[in-house]
């Protein structure tokens, strides 16, 4: 049987009768830190009040009914408190969909749910139910920073992370990068990051290159010169944390012979890391 690749359970909501009595319960008996609650204006509009918790890589959602009507009210007019919805990371949730189908799942979506934010993030995602309507199955794809806290480390403790980041749609892109590579390399410090850049201003590149100091890394630079049109990008660079082996020595081949057929004035630069710098453990 194909696989549908799930990755792991990325959260569990509950519906709870008393949010209060579930807030003590797991922030003073079970050590779970409170992420987050609904906003008032959320709260009014699903009728239920929620409240995120979290500990490592465990999150719950626990929602309890604010009048009737709401999603909470119905599921306690039927069952126990207990598990509304179970959310599960995917690789490919289109892939999902098409298995689900395929073995007579019931699909309690028109099409794939997605969504993006203002932090480079998307979201794909579709529910299917029991044939009761009681517990929802939800899968869920992420792509963008957000992401790389439920992808890594792989199981395959092996792999390559590449960011190609939207630069062209919003500034303040350097600094989602440098945070979500701090995220990342603390969940899985050995693993081969590769981080495409453009150069239109040294400025604005600088400090990015200067919070990579201590990581093992090769830069690599193409500029094609003068010659560019005005307006248009003339040169980018990519950093890659953690190269593998021989990979600079193969990069000090390749470069140079693609700057030279890119047309007369294009150039390529190729900077190592300092020596002392080590692949983390």
């Amino acid at each position: 049987m194909e696989s549908l690749d799930i990755i792991k359970v990325e959260s569990v909501h509950w519906y709870v009768k008393d949010i209060a009595r579930t807030r003590r319960f797991y922030s003073e008996l079970m050590d779970f830190a409170e992420l987050g609650e609904s906003s008032p204006e959320l709260t009014k509009r699903g009728r239920q009040h929620s409240v995120v918790f979290n500990a490592n890589d465990v999150t719950l959602i626990c929602s309890a009914p604010v009048g009737e009507g709401g999603r909470a009210w119905r599921w306690l007019q039927k069952h126990p408190e207990g598990v509304g919805t179970v959310n599960f990371l995917v690789r490919d949730v289109q892939k999902v969909w098409k298995l689900m189908e395929e073995r007579g799942g019931t699909i309690i979506d028109d099409s794939l749910q997605r969504f993006t934010d203002d932090k480079g993030g998307s979201l794909a995602f579709f529910s299917i139910t029991t044939p009761f309507g009681n517990t929802t199955f939800r899968f869920i794809q992420r792509d963008g920073y957000e992401a790389l806290k439920g992808l890594l480390p792989p199981r395959e403790k092996r792999g390559l992370v590449l960011i190609d980041a939207p630069f062209e749609t919003r500034d303040g892109e350097f600094r989602l990068i440098e945070a979500a590579l701090a995220q990342a390399r603390l969940r899985w410090p050995g693993g081969v990051y590769a981080i495409w850049y453009p150069i239109k201003d040294g400025a604005a590149v600088a400090p990015f290159l200067e919070s990579l100091a201590e990581t093992k890394h090769l830069r690599l630079e193409l500029d094609l010169g003068p010659r560019t049109p005005e307006g248009k990008l003339a040169a980018c660079g990519l950093v890659v944390i953690n190269p593998p082996w021989k990979f600079e020595e193969a990069m000090r081949q390749a470069l140079p012979w693609i700057a030279a057929r890119l047309g007369e004035g294009a150039r390529c630069n190729i900077f190592a890391s300092p020596a002392e710098a080590t692949v983390p453990s």
